[in-house]
């Protein structure tokens, strides 16, 4: 268990301040979700605005969003998301409130959970994060991956981040970091004193520097906050004992209350219990005349019962004897030697003498309604009915009541059918003039951050106006906003059909795709560890069911399940038609004639082979990857032939690879070897076949970005996982990227350029499976394939 002490440094117009707005530090809560019970919860929040200095977010928002973090239960990142998601709801819609002002308000999040002993870290928006140990110095910062910041999309971009943060390592989170900040300049700064670190930090110090830094060290899980403007010493633990305690103790037995003496207290007590006796008495005992009014009153409310019970054409004498005597009121006697506290069965509180004030306005009421609606039903009844007023035959009281309340709901019944036939189409016609005229402002805009809000603006307007009904005009309008939002992203939809009419075994998995000049498909089933032969038949596909290659005894050699596969020249000495690699090494050649089916096993590293997990041919050269070796290994053949011992393995690297525990798969173009990570880096390697230069790599290889008339930006990684990577050659050669989760596939050039990210069409015909993506190939007739598990899908890259 380690304590956790956050510094906080301001500094506005060159003046150093004592508070930092926008942080926000809190230890779990009392009712704390599953998982969260031990966190130590860190938010960094600040809001920019064109041209406008930073400004924190403020302290109401930021101890809602500690309630939300410490409320979500699931893993760390699951709670920080929805922090994230919760400001960018907000700020999402403040910014469409005041989309027409054209200044959106753009929040900056850094979220820090300290959760035993490792730091997650949340980026949203170009921030930054340095993580220092005795060893080493992290620079978290990835802007493509954590957005442009929260309030301009519906999607929240976040960019997560996990390091081991052991006791004396220290962390600075910081929105625009001085420029003198960097691994080398950081280096070592977790053994340096505070007041050595301060001035490490703050050797150049920017106008306005606003930045947080962690620091733990061993101790029971404690959390303080501690202003770096002026160095303090370190509190003893006594000291932090005083400064931990509430500032409202409740009393100890064993410290008793100090009170006044009891002389001093009866005066002020006597005259309490004085002014208390006396309003006790006013609202107990009420005065005669109050008395005399009430049952005045109660009588009156007995006449008006009594009329109702007595026909007013038929009452008797003696009704009417009775009726005078019930209008005369009675006396009551009024004891007024009674004590101050009458008997609880003379008091009458307010309560009732509101009861009976309502109960004679409620009768009143009643019968003044009664008698209104007998003169307009009689009137009615008149006009509709044929022969005189005077003959008309008489309702009774329950049949006029009936007319009474149908008659309403029948006029509620057609005023809400006009309202739903009409009234939900105005207001659906409202929306969509809105939604268009957000389009116009964003069709008319030159800032690209505006356009995006007055697009998010449009389609808000248009899920209003979907809730009142769908239309032809709001699909066309949704689908114009979505083709414009996807040009500044550089998006392009492709509309995909079913490649087969119908899926195959729900065992089967693809996870790998090759083709071959005819068009004809060679897919591996990575659960049967098999490859499946599509024959292309123009324009569909059927499956080879004669084609036969995997796991076999072919030549006294015992052949695994494949782990990758490649397609082969035709023609070639071997007559194969696909190559597959199984785990041991053991190189299979396929061909339609099952009879000329062959293997060789490839000569093993002298250390012997790790984990093989991809393959790429080229004319007389075949690379492995192998993760867990940190090496590919390089084979020089005779065409498709690797049997000579004298072919490999070579080390592609040579004595100084780069790290590739996390690789996932391999290309080649020439002599460039891309190799690609599973957190979307890149490692670009050129090879050398001059003994006196060795091979050089670029680790990591930054992609150059740039989307709708921005300035290009070079980023390492595109803050998506990827799987795939396949080069393609001339005349467009490139590199294709899947997104399984997308599912999208970029386009880079080979300099490692944004071209383009091909998506699905969101309205299609076909839709795909709502799951990742398993494999993907760009065939030579620019064809893009998408395979989902069992289920293949195509697509024209020309259409």
């Amino acid at each position: 268990m380690f304590d956790l002490t956050v510094f906080k440094y301001n500094r506005l117009q060159g003046k150093e301040e004592s508070d930092l707005p926008g942080l926000f530090t809190s230890l779990p809560l009392k009712r704390t979700a599953r998982g969260r019970e031990k966190d130590r919860l860190v938010i960094f929040l600040q809001l920019a605005e064109r041209g406008s200095p930073l400004q924190g977010a403020p302290e109401d928002l930021l101890e809602k969003l500690g309630r939300v973090y410490f409320a979500t239960r699931g893993p760390v990142t699951s709670a920080m998301k929805a922090v994230a998601d919760q400001i960018n709801e907000r700020l999402l819609a403040r910014n469409l409130r005041q989309a027409k002002e054209g200044n959106p308000l753009l929040g900056l999040l850094i979220v820090a959970v300290l959760h035993e002993e490792m730091l997650y870290l949340a980026h949203c928006g170009p921030v930054h994060s340095f993580v220092v140990n005795a060893q080493t110095v992290e620079h978290y910062h990835d802007p493509q991956g954590a957005g442009r910041g929260l309030g301009i999309s519906r999607t929240t971009a976040v960019r997560f981040y996990r390091c081991a943060f052991q006791a004396g390592d220290l962390a600075l989170l910081c929105v625009k970091p001085p420029q003198n900040w960097s691994r080398q300049t950081l280096l070592g700064s977790a053994q340096l004193s505070l007041d050595n670190l301060r001035r490490r930090l703050l050797v150049q110090p920017d106008e306005n520097l606003g930045f947080v830094m962690l620091r733990t060290r061993k101790g029971t899980g404690e959390l303080q906050v501690r202003n770096l403007r002026a160095v303090e010493p370190e509190p003893s633990p006594l000291l932090r004992t005083v400064e931990s305690a509430p500032e409202h103790p409740e009393q100890s037995s064993e410290i008793p209350a100090v009170q006044p003496p009891a002389t001093e207290r009866q005066p002020q007590e006597n005259k309490r219990a004085v002014y208390l006796a006396g309003e006790k008495e006013s609202e107990s005992v009420p005065s005669a005349s109050v008395m005399q009014r009430l049952r005045d009153r109660l009588g009156k409310v007995h006449v008006e019962i009594a009329r109702k019970k007595v026909s007013s054409g038929a009452q008797s004498a003696e009704g009417v004897s009775r009726q005078s005597v019930e209008e005369t009121p009675q006396p009551i006697p009024v004891e007024t030697s009674q004590p101050a506290v009458s008997p609880p069965i003379k008091q009458v509180s307010p309560a009732v003498r509101k009861a009976g004030g309502w109960l004679n306005r409620a009768l009143h009421g009643w019968q003044a309604f009664h008698q209104r609606n007998a003169a307009v039903l009689s009137r009615w009844t008149a006009r509709l009915l044929p022969g005189k007023a005077e003959r008309l035959p008489a309702l009774s009281n329950g049949a006029m009541l009936f007319i009474a309340v149908v008659v309403p709901l029948i006029v509620v019944a057609i005023a809400m059918t006009a309202y739903w036939q009409q009234g939900r189409g105005e207001q659906h016609r409202l929306f969509l003039s809105q939604a268009e005229q957000m389009l116009a402002q964003a069709d008319a805009q030159t800032d690209v951050l505006m356009k995006r809000v007055n697009y998010e603006a449009a389609l808000g307007y248009l899920d209003q106006a979907a809730e009142f009904g769908n239309s032809e005009r709001l699909r066309s309008l949704r689908r114009q906003i979505l083709s414009a939002m996807d040009q500044l992203d550089g998006i392009r939809r492709l509309e995909f059909s079913a490649l087969l009419p119908g899926p195959f075994d729900n065992k089967v998995n693809i996870t790998r795709i090759v083709s071959t000049p005819s068009e004809d498909l060679y897919l591996l089933d990575q659960a049967s560890g098999r490859v499946i032969r599509l024959v292309y038949t123009r324009p569909g596909y059927e499956v080879d069911s004669r084609f036969f290659c995997g796991p076999n005894l072919v030549g006294g050699l015992i052949i695994g399940p494949l782990v990758d596969i490649a397609a082969a020249p035709i023609p070639n000495s071997l007559d194969a038609v696909v190559m597959g690699i199984d785990a041991f090494g053991n190189l299979l050649y396929c061909s339609l004639d099952a009879n000329k089916t062959s293997a060789v096993p490839l000569r093993p590293p002298d250390a012997g082979w790790g984990e093989l997990r991809a393959m790429i041919y080229s004319p007389g050269l075949l690379h492995l990857l192998d993760p867990r070796s940190n090496a590919v290994w390089r084979f020089d053949g005779q065409g498709v032939d690797f049997s000579d011992p004298a072919a490999g393995p070579r080390l592609f690297f040579g004595d100084s690879p780069p790290d590739l525990s996390a690789a996932v798969d391999i290309a080649i173009y020439q002599n460039d070897l891309y190799i690609l990570r599973e957190d979307g880096r890149m490692i670009l390697c050129t090879y050398s076949s001059v003994s006196s230069v060795p091979t050089r790599c670029n680790d990591p290889y930054p992609y150059r970005v740039s989307r709708a008339g921005e300035p290009t930006e070079e980023v390492d990684s595109l803050g998506v996982n990827l799987s795939q990577i396949q080069a393609t050659q001339p005349p467009e050669p490139s590199l294709f990227v899947l997104n399984p989760s997308a599912p999208a596939v970029f386009q880079f050039s080979l300099g490692m350029t944004f071209v383009q990210e091909i998506r699905p069409l969101q309205e299609a015909a076909t839709p795909l499976p709502a799951r990742p993506a398993t494999a993907f190939r760009v065939t030579m007739a620019r064809n893009l394939v998408l395979a989902f598990g069992n289920q293949l899908f195509i697509a024209s890259l020309s259409q």
